[in-house]
């Protein structure tokens, strides 16, 4: 696993731009989830793109963005069309309006609530590798 923060690629050249501040409680609670799920860990990086939310990805991809602060704690997970029937209907995220969107937000009550879709996700992207 690799933590960045985020560069601009402009001419072939790494250019930093604004920092954002690493937010401690989503990067443990990220590695958390991670370290539950069937993939390798250092598959996965740990992206802070955005002040609002810090940002898992899976081979370059971003499977879910996280806000994890005493204020707000949500999830927004990449729902790929296999999954999103199974999903539509679910309590975790009845609160996701625009079905429509490619990240589902939910309400984070318990995290491990959300292993099982990550986890489909990971071996979706997985068998696009094949």
């Amino acid at each position: 696993m690799s933590f960045k923060i985020g560069f601009t690629f402009n001419k072939n050249e790494d250019k930093p731009v604004e920092e954002k501040a690493p937010n401690e409680s989503e990067i443990d609670v990220i590695v958390d989830i991670i370290d539950k799920l069937d993939a390798p860990n250092e598959l996965f990086k740990i992206v802070k793109n955005s002040n609002d939310y810090t940002t898992a990805q899976y081979h370059d991809i971003d499977i879910f963005r996280l806000k994890y602060t005493a204020g707000a704690r949500w999830i927004k997970i990449f729902m790929v069309n296999p999954y999103r029937k199974d999903y539509i209907d679910s309590p975790l995220f009845v609160n996701q309006i625009n079905k429509n969107e490619l990240f589902w937000k939910s309400d984070i009550n318990n995290i491990d609530d959300y292993i099982e879709i990550i986890n489909k996700v990971v071996d979706l992207r997985n068998t696009l590798d094949k």
